[in-house]
């Protein structure tokens, strides 16, 4: 078990993304491809980091400064890392980022029947805002939710 204090968290860079993107196919059913995390890192208003330990990826975060708030677009922890800190730490990462900003307000979507990531927004602090009928693409609704900083 690895304890926090030995999770680091860096930007994402060039040579994250194939291992990024592997373990986005391995755990979302409608998974990025390796160029749309090429794109997340290059843009000017993205925000991309992933979590490590040793050099091996235990998880990451996408997020995008919008004009009313930071959207969280992906965060992921690797399946042999879950319960261990690593989304916390990855979370406590993107709100840093985004209470520095003129509007210190987080946003993410997530799957309705996703009750592990569910509930681990509420315990971040996420309240609902809205339900995106059929956002994705098997038809499953998206709950819209918001935490202000």
């Amino acid at each position: 078990m690895h304890r926090r204090d030995r999770i680091h968290i860096r930007s994402m860079g060039d040579s994250d993304l194939l291992s990024v993107a592997d373990l986005e196919k391995d755990i979302f059913p409608h998974p990025w491809k390796n160029q749309d995390f090429m794109s997340e890192i290059r843009i000017p208003n993205g925000f991309s980091c992933i979590a490590e330990n040793n050099s091996k990826l235990m998880g990451y975060l996408c997020a995008r400064q919008m004009a009313d708030g930071m959207e969280i677009l992906k965060i992921a922890s690797h399946p042999k890392y879950r319960k261990q800190g690593v989304a916390t730490l990855l979370m406590e990462e993107a709100s840093r980022k985004a209470a520095a900003s003129p509007w210190p307000v987080l946003f993410l979507e997530v799957a309705c029947n996703n009750t592990e990531a569910l509930n681990f927004y509420r315990s971040q602090g996420f309240i609902p805002n809205g339900i995106r009928k059929g956002y994705y693409p098997d038809g499953t609704d998206a709950m819209n939710m918001m935490k202000h900083l």
